[in-house]
């Protein structure tokens, strides 16, 4: 199996394109995180909003996994802490992500949310 492993593009558009192109020549891509960049000067919500078209379209090309950075977090859950709400949704696309357990031929892969605190990373735990 064939695997591209990229991570910290950070809402790097010409990065994204790239990723496009090469995808094709692998089985799997894997994305680790960082997705987006929480200190650019476009709002976060229109970075998902580009960067999950990005998704779709790669998902189109090859496997994908997507596990959260700490760049990727949208949301806070009920214990205050931050979680990448946005990921969740791309699995409607076939895209496994976080806390995901995937069989990809005969290799298990079990995707890792970035954690903000003690109950979070219970969880991940």
């Amino acid at each position: 199996m064939r695997c591209l492993v990229v991570a910290d593009l950070h809402y790097s558009l010409p990065q994204f394109a790239w990723l496009l192109a090469a995808a094709p020549q692998f089985d799997l891509v894997i994305f680790a995180g960082d997705a987006l960049d929480i200190g650019s000067a476009v709002d976060f919500r229109a970075q998902i909003v580009v960067v999950k078209k990005y998704l779709e379209r790669l998902a189109g090309q090859s496997r994908v996994m997507l596990c959260s950075g700490n760049h990727d977090l949208d949301e806070r859950n009920a214990e205050g802490e931050k979680y990448a709400r946005w990921i969740g949704e791309v699995r409607e696309l076939g895209i496994a992500c976080d806390d995901d357990d995937v069989l990809f031929g005969d290799t298990l892969f079990t995707v890792c949310p970035w954690w903000d605190g003690p109950v979070l990373r219970q969880r991940l735990d």
